[in-house]
């Protein structure tokens, strides 16, 4: 990988039960070597995280950390991992993260990414397509 150095990028993270404990660090691992390649900063790369399963629980905001240590930290806090896969509903959710409020800089032309890693089929996945054109709508570029 290339330095990354402007971009806002959010986490979307499956937390649900079929993800073994070797699959959340590997998880954990490829988020935490993609903060470690940024150049974290309020004017440079900023980064926003949310865990789901059954329901999304947002863990930081684009605005939360100023340093790739602290984000790091908070990406490698144990979670428990349980309930089932909603992608839609966390994808939906997602959008709080990227509004001016939160950190998005989103009107200032900075790229918006948003990485999704999960394990397998939505519960939800009737719903999928119209949660992510509504990010896409809004300039975010998806990754899964």
């Amino acid at each position: 990988c290339k330095r990354i150095e402007l971009l806002d990028v959010v986490f979307v993270l499956d937390h649900s039960g079929s993800i073994s404990p070797e699959q959340r660090e590997s998880m954990i691992n490829l988020t935490v070597h993609l903060v470690k390649k940024a150049d974290v900063g309020r004017d440079r790369v900023q980064f926003g995280a949310l865990r789901y399963s059954d329901s999304p629980e947002i863990l930081f905001f684009l605005n939360t950390y100023s340093s790739s240590s602290a984000i790091i930290e908070n990406l490698r806090r144990r979670r428990d991992t349980f309930g089932s896969t909603y992608t839609a509903k966390a994808l939906e959710h997602s959008n709080i993260l990227f509004k001016e409020e939160h950190g998005s800089r989103i009107k200032q032309n900075v790229r918006q990414m948003l990485i999704i890693i999960t394990d397998g089929v939505s519960h939800d996945r009737d719903k999928l397509s119209e949660a992510a054109l509504t990010l896409r709508n809004k300039g975010v570029t998806i990754f899964a």
